[in-house]
């Protein structure tokens, strides 16, 4: 008897059965999810650390001010009471002098808003070289852009007051820590940003420059 090749090669023509595509996306579907669910998790490190972080530099500045009776970058006696060879501030209870713009990070090594991280760091409030110089001594903040200067001033808000400066800051970021401990104005309250179109944290950027009041 002849065997029956069309049939055989029929059988092995047909493909996956209904069972075999549900399986396969099953599979597909859990990849998939734990996909998703690993970045869910990194995004959500990425900003408890960029919290963290702005939390541990308004508590050094705090400590500082009340363990020295003075401001980081400002203090007038950093090179006699601190641990390392620093360059002393004015002492006029300002960090910076002369500022033309707010939204400007440290520049030089005698820049009191460079020199607030050097007395931090030398006070031992701070991880890092106090030695470091200029702006080379602003921490990066974990979205790669800089916690860039400490300063007083007023900001987008007009409050004049001690500041923290953090620039490239992805704008949903900005949003989110500004609704976790702020009034989710991006032109009012505790946490500001450079622009603000009618108010609003804006749309048409990727990241935008903000500012914290300690």
């Amino acid at each position: 008897m002849r065997p029956i090749f069309g049939a055989s090669r029929n059988r092995r023509a047909r493909g996956f059965s209904l069972v075999e595509a549900a399986v396969v996306l099953v599979v597909i579907g859990i990849i998939l999810g734990a996909v998703l669910q690993g970045r869910s998790l990194i995004e959500s490190a990425e900003y408890k650390s960029f919290r963290q972080q702005i939390r541990e530099y308004r508590g050094a500045f705090h400590n500082f001010r009340d363990r020295f009776d003075a401001l980081p970058g400002d203090f007038e006696d950093a090179s006699d009471r601190l641990e390392s060879t620093q360059n002393d501030g004015g002492g006029d209870g300002l960090i910076g002098t002369n500022i033309e713009s707010d939204w400007d990070g440290c520049s030089t090594d005698t820049d009191e808003r460079c020199m607030a991280w050097q007395h931090l760091r030398a006070a031992g409030m701070l991880d890092g070289n106090p030695e470091t110089p200029n702006d080379a001594a602003a921490p990066e903040h974990p979205y790669g852009g800089l916690v860039a200067a400490f300063f007083t001033g007023a900001g987008e808000n007009g409050a004049f007051g001690h500041k923290l400066l953090i620039t490239d800051v992805p704008v949903g970021i900005a949003q989110r820590f500004d609704a976790d401990n702020d009034d989710e104005r991006c032109d009012g309250g505790r946490i500001t940003g450079q622009t603000c179109p009618d108010g609003d944290w804006p749309t048409g950027q990727t990241t935008v420059d903000v500012v914290y009041a300690l």
